[in-house]
């Protein structure tokens, strides 16, 4: 497979040297951006994933996220549990929200 690619030069004032950088299509140039050329590479042929391992590792992907959106959620209870015991334990507020049980 062959994939066409377009290749710049980019360098700030700030650098003491630029970098190549290669895109999968036209950027243009700006004031830190050169276009050098373009040039076409051969790729061996990839084994793309199925649709069933796409599947797969977006599932994967989002029981992860999950996970730490549960647990960012229980260390925020357990601050709010933390704040409650504390004002709880004042001696006025503790008899008036017995009262209130």
């Amino acid at each position: 497979m062959k994939i066409k690619l377009y290749v710049y030069w980019q360098q700030y004032e700030f650098e003491e040297t630029g970098k190549l950088e290669f895109w999968h299509c036209e950027i243009g140039e700006n004031t830190n951006r050169l276009f050098i050329r373009e040039i076409e590479v051969d790729v061996p042929d990839i084994e793309l994933p199925t649709h069933e391992q796409m599947a797969r590792i977006k599932v994967a992907a989002l029981q992860s996220e999950k996970k730490a959106i549960l647990a960012e959620c229980h260390q925020k209870i357990s601050v709010i549990d933390d704040k409650i015991q504390q004002l709880l334990s004042l001696p006025n507020l503790s008899e008036a929200h017995q009262g209130m049980i």
